[in-house]
């Protein structure tokens, strides 16, 4: 039997991953561009052509004439965290639309079809597309927990078979604790789909366009596995996160060697009702699954996949296969974290030997390096020899990591970190931003508007509290707060008047730009009357109806009630009983001995303003 299932609770209240205790979480922004790209085979075979979604410091600025035109291919990874918003800038270099999707989480579309040969509308696109040369946005306003694929949703069995995706890792709260992560991304490769795109014979977007697909090599994270791959690190007895991907047109079915197990705790981002331990488990096209993983002895174990994709190209011995080296081997190198500052908004480069300056080997062979996870707040080039250049996001300020290994040609050393601590030596105080903003006042009345009032559309990138003041002259009749509440006396001006005024948004060190604010009288609305709503009530023989409120489903679209206002204009005898009228809103209805049946009486109600609202009826039903 391949799975073992615990019979232990699973302490959430619903299936969908949520956030838990998570509030105002940080924004992610990423930056890529979609590039012509190449991947080269093992042993220096003919470099296959690619397409790739590659991180760049500023899409918008981004010179696609200018840029490398054909990097080593690679994937993005996005960290975000769960309920944050995730915007991607997509600048396009590549000679077809294209577009960015991510199945699992919500987001508003605009799907792009075409009219096939047989005159039938078909979809060619999830989403807008980004044309050549154009710069794309998307935008998720709140991201949902777990693992997804990011794939072009453009003609997508061919782009993502060309290598237009990558990973979303969203973190919160609905996991347990897990000591680390690492990402696994199954993808595959089809020379003869790829030469036909790039040599411009591949043909219109019409089914079935993969048809001859016929994928020869199979990677697990961009790599084929050869006897010179070199293992990922993962400590001994630590709870480790796989977050694996399918970016491939074929299933798979990542397994586990050497007697291990794997907890299997959600897919495509929604958690199992119950825990379930598997050594393997099907990974179908876009599909992704999260398990974690304990390795309780050192020692080298292998993850392949059992559908057998293990090949490189007309080679076997190869493909879906990586090793896990649990905890360190004799002989193994011995890798030292490190630490280093940069300013905000400035580039670090650290020369060789770089992260290997503090490593060691005991046999005394040359050591390289290996990336084991990417930083999440910026761009890293990472070369072998351990030097290495990191630029930080714009306005980031904080603490950004990356881990790695040291190789000594045979053996990984333990996983190491990198912590780079951007603004350590002070960081750069970015200025608010103040938006201008735009009231209506009613002539004969006072306009209030309660906080944060004009700092409500102003921001500030570095997350500081906001304050608003006058800048320049204020109009008489406005009266502002700190906190951006402010009154604005509008009882002597006439309709049409126009009033401005500027302000600044301060961050408790510097000013945003001025702002203008224009407030415009308008005439004065007439008070809509209040809407009395029918009631129904029940009470037993001979036992009164006590405070019963018939002006709670009552309602005023200008204004509120006025519950003291209520006018019962029968009399207060009813035909079957007696209403006394409370003067709060609620009546006390008292029928007479031994009736039994429904008894009725009307009533209205003003607002706060003294308009009256229709007669509302009140159906008492007494029953035995």
């Amino acid at each position: 039997m391949n799975f073992k299932i615990l019979f232990k609770k699973v302490i959430l209240p619903a299936l969908a991953l949520v956030v838990l205790g998570i509030t105002a979480a940080p924004a992610l922004t990423a930056e890529l561009a979609a590039v012509p790209a190449r991947w080269t085979p093992p042993g220096g075979g003919t470099p296959i052509d690619m397409w790739a979604f590659v991180d760049v410091p500023d899409a918008a600025a981004f010179d696609c004439a200018t840029a490398d035109p054909a990097p080593a291919w690679t994937f993005p990874t996005l960290s975000v965290a769960a309920g944050a918003p995730l915007t991607i800038n997509l600048k396009n270099c590549l000679s077809d639309p294209v577009s960015a999707f991510i199945p699992g989480q919500i987001k508003a579309t605009a799907p792009v079809t075409f009219v096939d040969s047989q005159g039938r509308s078909r979809v060619r696109s999830f989403d807008a597309e980004t044309a050549p040369g154009a710069l794309g946005t998307y935008t998720w306003d709140s991201v949902k927990e777990g693992t997804y694929l990011l794939h072009s949703g453009t003609h997508p069995q061919v782009q993502v078979q060309m290598g237009l995706y990558g990973v979303l890792a969203a973190t919160g709260g609905a996991y347990p604790p897990h000591d680390g992560e690492q990402i696994l991304l199954f993808s595959e490769i089809d020379p003869a789909l790829h030469d036909a795109v790039s040599g411009g014979t591949y043909g219109t977007p019409t089914y079935p366009s993969t048809f001859d697909y016929y994928p020869q090599y199979f990677l697990i994270n961009g790599e084929v596995y050869n006897p010179g791959s070199l293992p990922i690190s993962i400590p001994v007895s630590q709870d480790i996160l796989l977050r694996l991907v399918n970016a491939g047109l074929k299933p798979h079915t990542p397994t586990l060697g050497g007697g291990l197990y794997m907890t299997l705790y959600a897919e495509d981002g929604n958690l199992y009702p119950f825990t379930v331990e598997q050594y393997s488990f099907q990974l179908p096209p876009a599909k992704t699954v999260d398990a974690v993983l304990n390795i309780g002895n050192a020692g080298t174990y292998s993850l392949y996949d059992r559908s057998l994709a293990l090949t490189n190209g007309p080679v076997s011995g190869g493909g879906m296969l990586v090793h896990l080296q649990a905890g360190a081997i004799a002989g193994a190198p011995i890798a030292v974290n490190d630490t280093y500052p940069v300013a905000e908004d400035t580039p670090l480069n650290v020369a060789a030997p770089g992260v290997l300056g503090n490593d060691s080997d005991p046999d005394g062979d040359p050591l390289t390096v290996g990336l084991v996870s990417d930083v999440s707040a910026g761009i890293l080039n990472l070369n072998i020899d351990g030097s290495f250049s990191y630029t930080p996001n714009l306005n980031f300020n904080g603490a950004d990591q990356f881990t790695y290994v040291a190789n000594d040609g045979a053996l990984n050393s333990n996983v190491a970190t990198v912590t780079i601590n951007v603004g350590a030596n002070g960081g750069t105080n970015d200025p608010p931003i103040a938006l201008a903003d735009a009231y209506d006042a009613m002539a004969g009345s006072i306009l209030s508007v309660g906080p944060p009032g004009l700092l409500a559309n102003d921001s500030d990138v570095d997350g500081d509290p906001l304050t608003a003041a006058i800048s320049g002259v204020s109009p008489a009749e406005l009266t502002l707060n700190a906190d951006g509440w402010f009154s604005f006396d509008a009882t002597a001006l006439l309709e049409g008047s126009i009033s401005t005024f500027d302000y600044v948004a301060n961050d408790g060190t510097v000013d945003s730009a001025p702002a203008t604010v224009t407030i415009t009288v308008v005439a004065a609305s007439p008070n809509i009357a209040p809407v009395a709503v029918d009631d129904n009530a029940s009470t037993q023989r001979n036992t009164p109806l006590v405070n019963f409120d018939i002006v709670a489903n009552d309602t005023d679209a200008d204004g509120t009630i006025d519950p003291t206002s209520v006018v019962l204009p029968n009399t207060i005898t009813t035909r079957d009983g007696t209403v006394v009228n409370n003067l709060d809103g609620t009546i006390t209805y008292t029928p007479k001995n031994g009736f039994r049946g429904t008894d009725t009486f009307t009533y209205t109600v003003n607002d706060n303003d003294g308009a009256t609202s229709n007669l509302a009826t009140v159906r008492i039903n007494v029953t035995k």
